[in-house]
């Protein structure tokens, strides 16, 4: 998020209660490039792997002895 907060705080910029972009098409090509895309999906990656912890770990302290049952519970 570091990364992301700052390409955008180079692109933009807040005045009052006004956001106005200040940059030209080839800035902002050059702030986000291929490397943004990369942090983009490094970010979305960890964030669906956090979440299937989180919830296989429901699952698992859910009642019940089996998989099956554990699943039933959990639903």
């Amino acid at each position: 998020m570091t990364g992301i907060q700052t390409r955008i705080d180079t692109m933009a910029y807040q005045q009052g209660d006004k956001f106005y972009l200040g940059s030209t098409d080839s800035s902002i090509e050059h702030a986000f490039n291929e490397e943004f895309e990369q942090e983009i999906e490094q970010m979305v990656t960890n964030s669906m792997g956090s979440l299937m912890m989180t919830l296989g770990s429901q699952i698992m302290s859910s009642e019940g002895g089996s998989f099956e049952e554990k699943m039933n519970t959990f639903s």
